[in-house]
């Protein structure tokens, strides 16, 4: 009797640890794990000067997948096209690195999940494909390690935030980037590369 209790508490224990270790890897598909284990918004506000209540709002926006250069290697290939306006937050004081309309911003993307910027693995070859809706923290240059990219904004997402654009603003901002936007490609270590 006492042999298949035992045996019992050893498979429960078992299937326990199992789900444990699978929950444990599955969780950043669905949690911010990164982001509670590395990012301290409390410490990032005392060392930028920028409010905590600034960095814990979440702002959407549409982000572009744009890498200057023939092989890739664009240390900042995203650039911020647009996001909701700050008018009426905190005063109306605008941070430092505030967009002007027609500015595309080239910034750095951290994924709360996993602290990695976005796979480019399933990205779509045309342009269209590239234009991407965007949720999350917009955090002071230099206050994310993670983030490869220094001297840029960095947008600290969710993964279930990260999707297609919606095809009309997709249509327009196509237009735009090709007509209206200037962008700020002046990174002294990452000189202009048109892409032929």
């Amino acid at each position: 009797m006492s042999s298949k209790q035992s045996s019992t508490k050893i498979t429960v224990l078992f299937f326990l640890v199992v789900i444990g270790v699978a929950g444990w890897y599955a969780a950043p598909l669905f949690l911010p794990v990164w982001a509670w284990s590395h990012i301290d918004l409390e410490k990032i506000a005392a060392a930028t000067g920028e409010t905590q209540t600034s960095l814990e709002k979440e702002f959407s926006g549409i982000v572009w997948y744009h890498p200057r250069g023939r092989d890739k290697s664009d240390p900042a290939p995203w650039v911020l096209l647009e996001f909701e306006d700050w008018a009426g937050f905190e005063g109306d004081a605008y941070p430092d690195w505030y967009m002007t309309d027609e500015l595309g911003l080239r910034c750095a993307l951290v994924c709360k999940n996993t602290g990695k910027p976005p796979s480019t693995m399933l990205m779509g070859g045309t342009e269209k494909d590239r234009f991407f809706s965007i949720k999350g923290n917009f955090l002071p240059e230099g206050s994310v390690p993670a983030a490869s990219v220094q001297n840029r904004l960095i947008i600290l997402y969710n993964t279930v935030d990260f999707n297609q654009a919606d095809p009309d603003d997709i249509a327009r901002l196509q237009y735009e980037v090709e007509n209206d936007f200037e962008f700020d490609d002046e990174d002294v270590e990452f000189p202009w590369y048109p892409v032929e």
